[in-house]
């Protein structure tokens, strides 16, 4: 038998702790319950043989409640919709939607969130002139050096090339929008 100063030592917590799980938990094991003049009195191994339990339940409770958010079928489970979720315990899924969700609200309360179709907007005004302007440029550059025809419409082959190869990078990071118009230019 131990004292309560004796117990709280060896479990290594403040006697503040020890007297909130006592009034935390009824069946707490004690064999004596102190009052004027006379000690509290604990079994250790009783006490120990009860928190290892109550620990128990707690990781059981936990992993019940993981299991049963890991049954829900929500869109942010999706690696695309938020990044970085796989693997993640659902509780953790969800923290980082929720996460994701205040960023994003954060965004758009200091006007920094710009939609979609503003970019396909913005993408569908700007692209088809700056390829022009990139063509017109080479062609004046092949111009002022004297180059070959054949070689004017080469460089030119090979400017259009790179353009689509970077519009279909567009198209996969954008998720195959109306970006497929601008490819011809």
């Amino acid at each position: 038998m131990v004292k309560k100063k004796e117990l709280a030592k060896l479990l290594k917590i403040s006697r503040q702790t020890l007297d909130q799980w006592l009034e935390r938990w009824d069946e707490f094991p004690v064999l004596e319950r102190g009052t004027n003049g006379r000690e509290w009195q604990f079994d250790p191994a009783a006490v120990t043989d009860f928190l290892r339990a109550r620990r128990d339940e707690e990781r059981q409770r936990k992993e019940a409640r993981d299991e049963a958010l890991a049954q829900l079928s929500l869109p942010l489970d999706d690696d695309e919709v938020v990044p970085g979720l796989s693997g993640l315990s659902a509780a953790d899924r969800l923290r980082m939607a929720q996460l994701a969700k205040l960023q994003r609200e954060e965004a758009e309360r200091l006007g920094r969130l710009v939609s979609r179709e503003e970019i396909e907007a913005a993408l569908a005004e700007g692209l088809p002139e700056l390829l022009r302007s990139v063509r017109d440029a080479a062609r004046g550059k092949c111009i002022e050096f004297r180059m070959p025809d054949e070689e004017t419409r080469r460089l030119d082959g090979a400017i259009c090339a790179a353009w689509t190869a970077k519009v279909r990078e567009l198209q996969v990071n954008l998720g195959k929008s109306e970006l497929e118009a601008y490819i011809d230019g």
